[in-house]
């Protein structure tokens, strides 16, 4: 399973771009702060193995995106 982010770093969107075992799937997502707090916490759907993620409204900083798909947990 493959899973690449991009832009990084990012102001306004990052896409995910998954292998064809993502696609179609829900997948979570939780946009993690260095302190522990969860910034952002959603849900979507891998479309044509791609998917947007607005990150427009955080701050600037370090953080962590963690993905749950039906099987698997990325971090």
């Amino acid at each position: 399973d493959e899973l690449i982010l991009y832009p990084n770093p990012s102001s306004s969107t990052i896409n995910l771009t998954t292998s064809t075992l993502w696609e179609n799937k829900t997948i979570e997502y939780k946009i993690i702060d260095q302190s522990g707090r969860i910034i952002i916490q959603d849900s979507g759907i891998i479309n044509k193995q791609h998917a947007e993620v607005d990150i427009s409204a955080i701050q600037s900083g370090l953080y962590v995106i963690e993905i749950l798909s039906e099987s698997s947990i990325t971090r």
